[in-house]
């Protein structure tokens, strides 16, 4: 039965600081520097050590809705469950808006991103 162990390839100590970064909405990403990977077969991974590795997190985000220049309008349209909470799909418009999501924070954190790409 596939559980917790079965899906781990980074150490167990790094989860706690990482899922904080995740899910607070003042924060948004996490970042691991340097970070040993586990061999994993359930998985099929192999041991190795990764750089970097940035996470964006999918938690809701008023600071990504007020960027927009009407805020009332993407608002109205979303489903109360957006961004995570929904079971198994997302109607195109919630999927749209975790897209543009996804870019609003790829764009905010640029610089981040480009000091640990070089």
């Amino acid at each position: 039965m596939e559980g917790p162990e079965l899906g781990a390839v980074f150490p167990e100590e790094l989860y706690g600081d990482f899922i904080s970064n995740l899910t607070d909405p003042n924060v948004m990403r996490a970042t691991l520097s340097d970070v040993p990977v586990s061999d994993n077969s359930y998985l099929g991974v192999s041991g190795y050590s990764l750089s970097s590795l940035v996470v964006f997190s999918n938690e809701y985000s008023d600071a990504f809705l007020d960027s927009f220049d009407d805020a009332a309008e993407p608002r109205a349209g979303l489903d109360e469950r957006w961004p995570n909470q929904f079971p198994a799909s997302l109607s195109a418009f919630d999927s749209n808006m975790l897209a543009m999501k996804a870019d609003w924070l790829v764009v905010k954190y640029a610089e981040e991103l480009e000091a640990l790409l070089g």
